[in-house]
């Protein structure tokens, strides 16, 4: 198993920006900073997404429970969201949050450390809102992250906006499980 790593020169980027924007289907999505008051919602939202996203197609039900509680937890995220080298955006569509991003301040320029969007909500745009709203709030030199390289959708999605893979990496996470990614 490999991993692949992705690197975008956003020098080159064309996305606009994005904080308030119809939804396809009607109704408007919101952008904003995660507040701690936030987590809990968060937290069952990751939950839900992982599950249906990565079940049984990229990982096993197995593994999604073993690394839930290791980075997608209340506790997690609250130590997280204490780190002043990470920031955090939620994405609303009318009070509930549908998709949250968070990235973290690395020597050599952001690590995009999460992305999701509700997997009914994917494809209209919402997760290329909060790519935009990324990119326009830090204006990074250098944009990289780690996808599941059985993950085709986000793949596709981060190719589609000009990452590129830079390497593979397969880590071992404890458990018996890996985490088979391209960087």
């Amino acid at each position: 198993n490999y991993a692949i790593c992705h690197a975008m020169n956003t020098k080159h980027a064309q996305i606009t920006p994005t904080l308030s924007l119809p939804l396809a289907g009607g109704g408007n999505v919101v952008i904003r900073d995660m507040q701690s008051a936030d987590i809990p919602a968060v937290s069952e939202l990751a939950a839900r997404i992982w599950r249906a996203h990565y079940v049984p197609d990229i990982v096993s039900a197995e593994q999604i429970e073993y690394m839930l509680p290791r980075v997608a937890s209340r506790e997690v995220f609250a130590e997280q969201y204490a780190d002043s080298n990470r920031k955090f955006w939620i994405i609303f569509s009318g009070q509930q949050p549908v998709g949250y991003m968070a990235v973290i301040k690395k020597p050599d320029g952001w690590f995009i450390d999460k992305l999701y969007v509700d997997n009914e909500l994917q494809r209209t745009g919402l997760g290329l809102a909060l790519l935009s709203h990324c990119m326009n709030t830090l204006k990074p030199e250098q944009l990289m992250l780690r996808v599941n390289r059985k993950n085709i959708k986000a793949i596709n999605f981060y190719f589609k906006h000009g990452f590129s893979i830079d390497s593979l990496d397969v880590l071992d996470i404890g458990g018996g499980f890996v985490m088979d990614d391209f960087i």
